[in-house]
């Protein structure tokens, strides 16, 4: 599983002290403004990393460094007895379009018993909120408006109902407005 991980080093501190004494607390130093993954790959490469230092050169090897595995960034791994399982975390605009409209339904069926409708009262739902996720939701207009039991459901400027708020859903400012 490479694609999922990276692997980078950090230094064997109980080792180097020993071994460089005075000298490793400036060996140190050089290696924490180095790029981890960048040594490893070096140390995959010439088999040494050389530091230059004020009062000279040090090569260092693989026995200086332990070796850490990490998953990348957009990847989550569990480990279930000896099967290692890898997910992609990356959230996709549909993926985000898909949860923004699970949130907007959840916010619209708060505001129906808010105005204590019956569940077959049919409404008519309008939602302001930024452009660009208006487009994103298109595709899940039909089913906001069955979730919700909207007659319409329409993206405006400034919604208006008997019922009208503003939500923030993470980052993003909802304006919605129902009435029947």
């Amino acid at each position: 599983p490479a694609e999922f991980l990276v692997k980078t080093v950090k230094p064997k501190y109980s080792h180097l002290g020993p071994k460089y004494k005075e000298k490793a607390k400036h060996i140190t130093q050089a290696l924490e403004t180095q790029d981890p993954h960048l040594l490893y790959e070096q140390l995959q490469k010439k088999k040494e990393v050389i530091l230059v230092l004020d009062d000279g050169k040090i090569r260092l090897t693989s026995d200086d460094f332990d070796i850490v595995e990490h998953e990348k960034p957009q990847f989550a791994k569990a480990t279930v007895e000896d099967v290692t399982l890898f997910l992609d975390t990356t959230i996709t605009p549909a993926l985000e379009a898909e949860g923004l409209a699970r949130e907007l339904i959840r916010r619209i069926q708060s505001m129906r018993k808010e105005v204590n409708l019956a569940v077959e009262d049919q409404i008519i739902t309008e939602i302001a909120l930024d452009p660009t996720k208006q487009a994103a939701l298109e595709a899940w207009k039909e089913h906001i408006k069955d979730e919700t039991r909207s007659k319409s459901v329409m993206f405006v400027d400034t919604p208006t109902g008997v019922l009208r708020k503003k939500w923030m859903i993470d980052e993003l400012s909802v304006d919605i407005g129902i009435r029947k």
